[in-house]
């Protein structure tokens, strides 16, 4: 909720502001109005209906949003902040619910993921090391201990699925330092500690089926953290993102997936393969070299739809993108 002490500061600025109006400032009152709808029921639809009702000019006339600008920037920050914090809210409460597929197989990654992921399993040896972000039940990790894979193993959720806790706490026992488990926090929250990348080193395999950028409200800040995570050579696996949408001003001709593939390929020092298959992209991100930068980009939105486990996340790419994917369509 915006707070007594903000909702007095803000008045206090705007009639500083308009001592030298002698009808007093009616912008007040239509402000405190929107303030009072919001506090009533603070949910994000209406924090989103009153950031746009404060760029509206036919609420707010241009003079006003000219004269209180000050002010406005004050509020609109606060009803931001709120947004943020629906949205985190709403996305929690999907977590606990666990409403996302969290039982995915090794045969099911595979499949999702393409040869490439196959291949570079494959080739993981003891000091190698894997992340897999959004594990759910870590079904796909226990599996290929389970066949003797080499690589340490790392499980990374908001939460471990009641319904598998015994058998994860179960692989952590049989295999030690080879399978952990990291649960409690989100991925951004999650310390390079943790993640033993000091002790340990980089990642030479990540893998993300419909996990953390699938959901987060921080795609730009997580996806960058990947890349920084990665080991040279490295692979990072991630399904396709269905509520990313991104405006590109340089290549208006490319939307949707074709947009994704020319943003993503455009990550300095990277080369990206997209396997396409009839329910949407695999991207396969491989690290080249050090200091991966993403395309110039403005993050503009982000929220969640009832009914939809993806958030929804509006990002706009200025000035022209340097490189292209390869694709391989699976059958």
């Amino acid at each position: 909720m915006i707070t007594d002490e903000e909702v007095a500061e803000f008045e206090l600025l705007v009639k500083q502001l308009c001592q030298d109006l002698p009808e007093g400032p009616g912008f007040l009152e239509v402000a405190k109005m929107m303030i009072t709808y919001y506090n009533d029921d603070p949910t994000y639809t209406n924090a989103s209906s009153i950031q746009n009702a404060l760029t509206n000019t036919e609420i707010i006339n241009l003079t006003e949003q000219q004269r209180y600008s000050k002010p406005l920037a004050l509020l609109q920050g606060w009803v931001k902040r709120e947004m943020e914090a629906a949205t985190k809210e709403h996305l929690e409460g999907r977590l606990r619910e666990n409403k996302f597929r969290t039982g995915s197989d090794l045969d099911e990654y595979e499949k999702a993921f393409g040869p490439a992921f196959n291949e570079h399993l494959g080739s993981l040896v003891g000091r190698s090391r894997w992340l897999d972000a959004g594990a759910g039940k870590a079904v796909a990790m226990r599996q290929y201990l389970e066949k003797g894979g080499q690589a340490k193993c790392l499980a990374c959720s908001f939460e471990i699925p009641g319904d598998a806790l015994q058998q994860v706490r179960a692989a952590e026992e049989k295999y030690g330092e080879q399978f952990r488990y990291l649960q409690g926090k989100y991925f951004g929250n999650v310390s390079d500690e943790e993640f033993g990348l000091r002790e340990e080193g980089s990642f030479n395999l990540i893998t993300d089926l419909n996990g953390v950028l699938y959901y987060t409200t921080t795609f730009l800040e997580d996806l960058k953290r990947y890349l920084d995570m990665l080991a040279l050579n490295g692979k990072l696996c991630c399904t396709h993102l269905p509520g990313l949408y991104l405006t590109l001003s340089e290549h208006k001709d490319l939307s949707g997936r074709f947009g994704v593939r020319k943003w993503l390929a455009g990550i300095t020092n990277v080369s990206l393969t997209v396997y396409t298959t009839l329910i949407g992209d695999a991207y396969v991100l491989t690290k080249t070299g050090e200091h991966n930068e993403l395309p110039a980009t403005e993050w503009k939105q982000c929220y969640t739809v009832e009914g939809q486990n993806a958030t929804q996340t509006i990002l706009s790419c200025h000035g022209p993108i340097i490189g292209d994917p390869t694709i391989i369509k699976l059958s």
